[in-house]
């Protein structure tokens, strides 16, 4: 694992060397001062982000494919190959509750809603989950709509929606309190959508390369504003 400055695209200090398999997630902490990797050797590992040291590692019990911070950056959420989304006690390793479960097959991705009152994951079973981050049980039913594995998840800003990306080479919006689609499928892609992000300010969602705006949902090659019928929400 390395850390690059982004101004310069050089190296940063040394590699971070630990994990005995490939890693396949990384995430910093809400304040910077942390990382989290997770890896195929079934470990969630933490580092300081200023010295490159690592700080302790978390046995998630099987291959690590997704990690994420809370917003208060005291949780880790984890999804892995046992099909389970797990949350761990960041100051301590210790896991937090049971591990939530209910996908029937690997949880590729996973994320905290910005009030870190929910957590929300993606998995190869083709749905999205909703979880309730301080009892670990589901909220509602599976989210379904993707007709392939679902790779990435996030929430909006204001926690409002959803947006999720996958092999079917499509990305979706949805309404957390309802769970319906925003709109049509966004589709564009012409291979799958391993990554979906928000823009800070909610506007746009971006999968991959493609610029979407979720107010208009029409693909633009490059950023840049609609005229959203209604204000975004």
């Amino acid at each position: 694992m390395r850390l690059w400055d982004v101004a310069t695209g050089q190296p940063v200090g040394q590699p971070l060397e630990g994990h005995t398999g490939r890693v396949y997630t990384v995430a910093f902490s809400p304040d910077g001062k942390r990382i989290a990797s997770g890896s195929v050797d079934n470990t969630v590992r933490m580092w300081d982000a200023a010295t490159g040291q690592p700080i302790g590692h978390i046995d998630h019990g099987d291959a690590v494919w997704s990690v994420a911070f809370s917003p208060d950056g005291k949780r880790i959420a984890s999804g892995g190959a046992d099909n389970a989304v797990r949350m761990w006690d960041v100051a301590t390793g210790q896991s937090i509750g049971q591990p939530m479960t209910g996908h029937t097959s690997l949880v590729e991705s996973v994320a905290f809603s910005p009030d870190g009152a929910r957590i929300v994951s993606g998995s190869m079973d083709s749905t999205v989950r909703l979880w309730d981050a301080s009892t670990g049980h589901p909220i509602g039913q599976p989210i379904t709509g993707h007709k392939h594995i679902v790779s990435s998840v996030a929430f909006s800003p204001n926690g409002k929606r959803i947006v999720s990306g996958g092999w079917d080479r499509t990305i979706q919006l949805w309404d957390v309190d309802t769970h319906e689609p925003i709109g049509q499928r966004l589709t564009g892609h012409t291979a799958p959508v391993y990554s979906v992000a928000f823009s800070p300010d909610g506007k746009q969602s971006s999968p991959a390369v493609r610029i979407t705006p979720s107010a208009c949902g029409q693909p633009m090659p490059t950023p840049r504003r609609c005229a959203p019928s209604s204000p975004p929400t």
